[in-house]
């Protein structure tokens, strides 16, 4: 699981390096672009001087007229490019979010997994030293597990962990927070609740 993890990173990470790639590229075309109209402005100034004939300032007219054009279509086009990559960078946050999600879901009973606990626990713990109160903790074991797995297979036990986890879930209140430990051990945090209340 944790190598899958890793290779869904590596891939998100080389996703966006070929977005900023792209970016870059756009970003370097727009500024090479401008760059030449400016140039472009610069010298359709200096032709319309004094003695500037009819003949020359109807060239810099049409030339105006063809640049500007061209300016406007590539604007358009780097627009349309920087809506496809700003796509693109919504789709890989929301596969990011996918992953960000998966790595802290347990997958066999869709509850928060050990690393999630974790980064709960210390936040938890954190308000509840910072606010006062209290903070109790449910360790939940299936006794007998790894006999019943034994005897009925895994499949059964990883229905009795998935029928465990919903069972826990349905008793907990809204704000307490079940996660998957490990093996048949489960973890409830119960914030703002002394051990009578716990128990």
């Amino acid at each position: 699981c944790q190598e899958g993890d890793e290779n869904e990173l590596k891939k998100l990470r080389e996703d966006l390096r070929q977005i900023l790639i792209t970016i870059l590229s756009q970003v370097a075309d727009l500024t090479g672009q401008t760059q030449r109209y400016e140039q472009f402005i610069s010298s359709s100034i200096d032709m319309l001087t004094e003695d500037a004939s009819v003949e020359d300032v109807k060239k810099v007219i049409a030339d105006l007229i063809r640049e500007t054009k061209n300016i406007g279509k590539c604007g358009k086009s780097i627009q349309n490019e920087l809506k496809e990559t700003t796509r693109a960078l919504e789709v890989l946050r929301q596969e990011f979010e996918q992953v960000k999600m998966e790595s802290l879901v347990d997958f066999l009973t869709g509850v928060p997994n050990r690393k999630a606990f974790s980064q709960k626990l210390n936040a938890c713990m954190m308000e509840t030293i910072s606010a006062g109160g209290a903070l109790s903790l449910l360790l939940i074991d299936i006794d007998h597990f790894k006999q019943f797995n034994d005897k009925f297979g895994h499949l059964i036990g990883d229905e009795v962990l998935r029928f465990a986890a919903k069972k826990i879930k349905d008793m907990i209140r809204g704000n307490d927070y079940l996660a998957r430990f490990g093996g048949e051990e489960f973890v409830v945090i119960l914030p703002q609740t002394p051990l009578a209340g716990a128990r």
